[in-house]
């Protein structure tokens, strides 16, 4: 008896205490879920903030006149390390006429790049540049090329349409070897943004009205200003004099008001 008294306390003690219980298996896959989607939201939005390469073409003037010469730039944009680009434009055939066309800055066409191809005439031009040297791919955006083109019509709503468009950049300008990464037009994996030119008549313009004549400036008599002096100094005058009045009666009103109130006072002590 005496033993199993003893050993009775310990024994109810580890009785109470609880195993801990294993993960449930339903707890682990709601946990599986949860990370899944995470990723995928991650993987998603991550998708969503690369941006799109775009092409895209701006004008100098967005209105013009008959006779007359705008730039039209053709622009790319949102695109690092890139290597290649050819891209090509038409102007509306009615209104427009390509005059020249100037390469932009964005790629060299000498000197670390080669003109892979060039192509144009009144109504259409197209130009394809490729870099040779790594070290000058283009990053961000740019002009890669500018058209001048005359308008010779009178009016209507003249538009320059992007026809093709061709890029190709590193996703890693540093790698050795590398491939490029292809965005075409065709695919659809580049932003496309062509432009309209608006063709007015020349408007008449309105003759200014004649200047008018100035009035001759009115001189005044000798007489005339020194009347007008005088009666100046005799206004200072009477203000000064104004002045010295009202400080002379607030110094006798201040001294009324010290003798009356010295009067009360010596009346209430009497």
């Amino acid at each position: 008896m005496i033993g199993h008294s003893r050993w009775h306390g310990p024994l109810k003690r580890a009785a109470r205490l609880r195993t801990p219980a294993l993960p449930d298996h339903r707890s682990v896959v709601h946990v599986s879920l949860i990370v899944a989607i995470a990723l995928c939201l991650l993987s998603v939005s991550s998708s969503f903030g690369q941006a799109t390469p775009a092409v895209s073409i701006g004008l100098s003037e967005r209105t013009a006149h008959e006779g007359e010469t705008i730039l039209a730039h053709v622009y790319i944009s949102g695109v690092n390390n890139l290597a290649e680009a050819d891209v090509g434009i038409a102007v509306d055939e009615r209104c427009l006429r390509i005059v020249d066309r100037f390469t932009g800055t964005l790629l060299p066409d000498t000197g670390g790049g080669v003109t892979a191809l060039s192509t144009g005439d009144e109504h259409e031009t197209r130009l394809g540049v490729a870099v040779t040297d790594r070290s000058m791919l283009a990053n961000g955006g740019g002009i890669f090329y500018s058209v001048q083109v005359h308008v010779v019509c009178t009016s209507g709503a003249a538009p320059i349409e992007i026809t093709y468009a061709e890029l190709s950049a590193y996703p890693d300008g540093d790698a050795d070897p590398a491939e490029p990464r292809t965005y075409t037009m065709a695919d659809g994996t580049l932003t496309i943004a062509s432009a309209q030119l608006q063709i007015g008549p020349v408007e008449e313009q309105t003759p200014l009205p004649p200047t008018p004549t100035p009035l001759p400036t009115p001189t005044l008599d000798p007489v005339t200003v020194e009347t007008e002096q005088a009666m100046t100094r005799s206004l200072s005058t009477l203000n000064i004099a104004l002045y010295v009045l009202l400080a002379v009666m607030g110094v006798c009103l201040v001294l009324l008001f010290l003798w009356l109130a010295r009067r009360v006072i010596g009346r209430f002590y009497h």
